[in-house]
Formats: C-alpha cells, structure tokens, sequence
C-alpha cells in the first residue's frame, strides 16, 4: 500500500515537472541538470560518506525539482538502551526533491527544499546486553550474543536547507539534508549530514 502512494505522489511530481512554462519565461532554464554529490555524517559509522547522484530541472522561478538516488554503505557500532550492537547497513533510496532559492538565478543564494523517496535498507548484525560496573563505571558485556535482522523498506521523507553559488559557471551547493524512514524502531532519521553538490551543465 505504501508503495503504491508514493509511486501515485513520483507520477504527479513528475507530470508538473514537465509542464511547459507560461508565456515561454523559463526557455533554457528547463534543461536538465546532471549532478553528483556527498553527504558526511553519521555516529558510530566505520563509513561516514554516501553517496548521491541526480538531475535538477527548475521549471519556475526560484523552484527546482530534482531527481535522485542516495546510496550509503558502511559498518556501525552502537551503544544504546543498555544494549551493545554492530553490524552492516547499507540503503539505497531514489527521491524526488522540491527545493527553493532565494538567488536571481538557478540554484544560487539560501537554498530550501523538502523530498519523498522510498528507502530500502539492508541492516545485520549482533545485539549484546551489558551493565554498568559501579566502582569502575566501565561496560560489561552479558557475553550472550543474538544476531539481528533489521531490514526495512519504507516511504523515506526529506528535508534540506543551505547555501548555493557558481564556480566556473556550474552549480555548486553546500547544505544540510536528513532522510527518515520507518525502521523496526519506528520513525527516525536514518541517514544524512553535511552535504555538497555539483552540476555538471554550465548555467
């Protein structure tokens, strides 16, 4: 069922997205924007860069959509509810963004946007309850080690916000982005950090 919303809410996106500007203002502004970018961030992440690749398309002012895919692979290690975990995670999330500018062109001055994807998301490994010794305060592992099956697929909303600007006439941007999901703990943020992109069309 959640599926098939968000395939409903990508085709309507996708059909604005193409309907042809009033009185012909926007002209070269269509085209398609090919772009590549990184996202670092994570906490107890053997591997804190992900990956994202896309294309932007303003079809108004101040108004871009984007198409793209996230991808984020890495090994963890987590200290959480008296619970000691580690494992692999890896997702990968196709999206479609709405972003606004604050520049006179494409892409430039405060940049904000919001997204709807679908993540899915590979998550295995062990669970080890521990304690706290009082005199030493220092972990002790129950020494009984469960493996763990945390995969999900979920509706993936998301939100970016921060700054773009041209170098050599290609967009560039640096932002904020963060993709939640439902996992099997529930609603959270699962991925994202600081951000950079480029384009590769000259503006």
């Amino acid at each position: 069922m959640r599926m098939k919303i968000f395939l409903s809410l990508m085709t309507c996106l996708a059909f604005t997205s193409v309907v042809p500007a009033q009185n012909g203002k926007i002209k070269e502004k269509n085209k398609l924007v090919p772009y590549a970018g990184i996202i670092y961030g994570g906490c107890g992440v053997s591997n804190p860069v992900s990956f994202l690749a896309g294309v932007d398309k303003q079809f108004k002012p101040h108004l871009t959509v984007s198409y793209d895919l996230h991808y984020m692979n890495t090994n963890y290690e987590c200290n959480c509810d008296d619970v000691y975990s580690k494992g692999h995670y890896s997702s990968f999330t196709p999206s479609i963004k709405l972003s606004f500018n604050s520049g006179k062109k494409t892409g430039r001055g405060l940049i904000g946007g919001v997204g709807l994807g679908y993540m899915f998301a590979k998550d295995r490994g062990t669970e080890e309850k521990y304690a706290v010794d009082p005199s030493t305060q220092k972990s002790v592992l129950s020494g009984k080690v469960v493996n763990g099956n945390w995969d999900f697929n979920s509706i993936s909303p998301s939100v970016l916000f921060g700054v773009g600007f041209r170098i050599l006439k290609l967009p560039v941007s640096f932002y904020n982005t963060f993709y939640f999901a439902k996992t099997t703990e529930g609603w959270n943020p699962v991925a994202g950090g600081v951000s950079c992109k480029i384009g590769f069309r000259r503006l």
